[in-house]
């Protein structure tokens, strides 16, 4: 385990703890990301190829090289800031090599309470200090070594053959099929391993899913969705109060279901402490902070997330969400992009990835997007594009293409009232407006921070409309 920390400029690096500090404010990097700066800061002025790098960073995993130089470029970003833009230098496609100076500090830990902690420089090597730091380490690795297994490894090979398959599935989660793929094997986990918590923690999730995915449409005993998601998150905690992957799913079903946000909050904290590197509890912690408008600390959490587990759609789709809301719309059009790498049939992202490209003024690209969606969703989007582009004619053409009665029914009434609103015609905006149900406290957010609603916001009947429930 480290016993130093590493200075350089206004920072400093703690590999143990995998956080970078700036004049003692920590800088909100994922764990993966400041790994990959401590590797290049371990041998600082020496290339690091990138086959270095990568069998560092992911020792047990395939991952793409893509996954390396967005790292790259997230330290950049945060040393630039600082005006160190040049520290990190690509070597002819070789690697990289930190090129700035580096003070390596070491910890000596005191043995006897009364001690105060020192620090010895690396330039004055003094063999009392280093002996008593063997010492410490010494304890610390013997501590270690009595921590229990991790949950994942406490699970018979079956069952972990098992939940991984039901992960695989239910990380798609871009419909119902998916999420309802992913519970025999859950079930499964709870069969073999009833005193493990994550076949509970996995079961909870999917119900949360179904929650958030259809309970206002194709599932009709929503009660039944809640109290089973509560009951499998409040039995995971059960079976192992120390698991993160337990705290992760009951702090979703408080947020979820009782929308008690700031008990939510304490479980999600809870659940990163317990396991920093647990993507998922960094992921819904950053959906529920976006929710609540807080987008600066939820796209934080959700870069932890993916710096975690690079192969996540729903994570890329939400980094997405973040910037889009931000109105970083070129962030929001890469990030939208690389969650349709992985996974083509996010509805949800294509969507956004349209909107995106529509706020960038490329409305070409927003089309060929909307395209891809189902006939009256693509005709409404574009509709309301071409409204806003001052095309009337091919506005109304569309808007008049759309069946009335289809466009009821179909979920896309909004839509047919922005572009009526672009059209200057509010009247009958407001006519499918009210065809809306009132937005939820989730949407409701959203519709706040939604550049595409400005026509509407100094309407009293749309700020009426939008009071959450």
């Amino acid at each position: 385990m480290p016993d130093h920390t590493y200075l350089f400029g206004p920072f400093e690096l703690d590999p143990e703890k995998r956080t970078l500090v700036r004049r003692g404010l920590d800088v909100p990097l994922g764990p993966k990301v400041v790994q990959t700066l401590a590797v290049l800061v371990e041998h600082p002025g020496t290339l690091v190829t990138k086959a270095e790098l990568m069998e560092r960073l992911w020792p047990d995993r395939v991952v793409e090289e893509a996954n390396l130089s967005q790292n790259i470029y997230r330290l950049r970003r945060v040393l630039s800031s600082a005006g160190l833009g040049n520290a990190i230098e690509t070597m002819n496609c070789r690697g990289y090599r930190f090129v700035i100076p580096v003070e390596r500090v070491e910890r000596v830990a005191a043995l006897r309470p009364a001690l105060a902690t020192r620090v010895v420089r690396q330039r004055r090597w003094v063999v009392g200090a280093l002996a008593v730091a063997g010492c410490a380490l010494l304890l610390v690795l013997g501590a270690a070594g009595s921590r229990p297994a991790s949950a994942y490894a406490r699970l018979s090979p079956e069952s972990q053959r098992l939940y991984s398959v039901g992960r695989y599935e239910w990380n798609l989660r871009s419909n119902e099929s998916h999420v309802r793929d992913s519970m025999p094997y859950f079930q499964g986990v709870i069969d073999r391993d009833p005193s493990n918590p994550l076949g509970y923690s996995g079961m909870a999730d999917a119900y949360l899913t179904l929650f958030d995915l259809d309970c206002d449409s194709t599932i009709a005993d929503c009660r039944r969705v809640v109290s089973l998601g509560t009951f499998y998150a409040r039995r995971a905690v059960e079976v192992d109060p120390a698991s993160a992957e337990a705290h992760t799913s009951f702090a979703m079903a408080i947020y979820e279901f009782t929308n008690q946000d700031a008990q939510a909050e304490g479980e999600f904290q809870r659940a990163i402490a317990l396991d920093p590197n647990y993507a998922l509890a960094h992921h819904w912690y950053g959906n529920s902070l976006l929710v609540r408008g807080l987008i600066a600390q939820a796209n934080a959490q959700q870069e932890e997330a993916i710096a975690l587990e690079p192969v996540s759609p729903a994570t890329y789709a939400w980094l997405a969400e973040d910037a889009y809301f931000a109105h970083d719309y070129r962030a929001a059009v890469g990030y939208a992009r690389q969650s349709l790498a992985i996974y083509p049939d996010r509805h949800a992202t294509v969507d956004l990835l349209g909107l995106a490209y529509e706020q960038l003024g490329d409305s070409r690209a927003a089309v060929a997007t909307f395209s891809r969606l189902p006939r009256v969703e693509r005709e409404a989007l574009t509709a309301a594009l071409f409204a806003k582009t001052g095309d009337r004619a091919r506005a109304l053409l569309t808007l008049r293409a759309i069946d009335r009665k289809a466009a009821f029914g179909s979920g896309c009434t909004i839509e047919i009232a922005l572009a009526w609103a672009a059209l200057g015609d509010k009247d009958r905006a407001y006519t499918f407006l009210r065809a809306t149900p009132p937005p939820n406290r989730v949407e409701h957010n959203f519709y706040a921070f939604d550049p595409r609603l400005d026509v509407l916001r100094s309407d009293s009947r749309f700020k009426s409309w939008t009071r959450p429930e």
